[in-house]
């Protein structure tokens, strides 16, 4: 009989995020205060993603085909 490799929760096989958001929060607290920015797959995979934020607290949800979402919590300085 034959059985799979195991796989890990965080092994994703996808190339690339079908779309995703970014949620800046206004007071740079992690809370309820935020402003959510809708990406489709082109800016959400954008390697200047990053780079194009003004300074702040950020959380960057990537959603992929499977169902799968990656979130990435980054707070960005001068």
């Amino acid at each position: 009989m034959f059985f799979p490799q195991p796989r890990k929760c965080y092994d994703n096989f996808n190339l690339a995020a079908t779309g995703g958001t970014v949620l800046k929060f206004n007071d740079n607290v992690l809370n309820n205060n935020v402003t959510i920015i809708p990406q489709d797959s082109t800016s959400i995979n954008s390697q200047n993603l990053i780079n194009d934020l003004p300074s702040g607290l950020y959380k960057i949800e990537k959603t992929y085909n499977d169902g799968a979402v990656e979130e990435t919590v980054i707070i960005k300085e001068q």
